[in-house]
């Protein structure tokens, strides 16, 4: 997950140092993407094999 949020925020390195606080920034697309990556494995049919509940690891 890091390794690929580190690969986005590279490609993208410009346009997030214009923005300011470069290091807020990718810190907020790492917990964005690990709450998709809960969500995905929470829900029913999704990669997880629970059926509903997240095991917490």
């Amino acid at each position: 997950m890091v390794q690929d949020v580190l690969v986005r925020a590279g490609a993208n390195w410009s346009r997030i140092i214009g923005r300011g606080h470069p290091e807020a920034y990718v810190r907020r697309m790492l917990v964005t993407q690990s709450i998709d990556t809960w969500r995905k494995h929470d829900r029913p049919g999704g990669d997880g094999d629970s059926g509903g509940s997240c095991a917490a690891g």
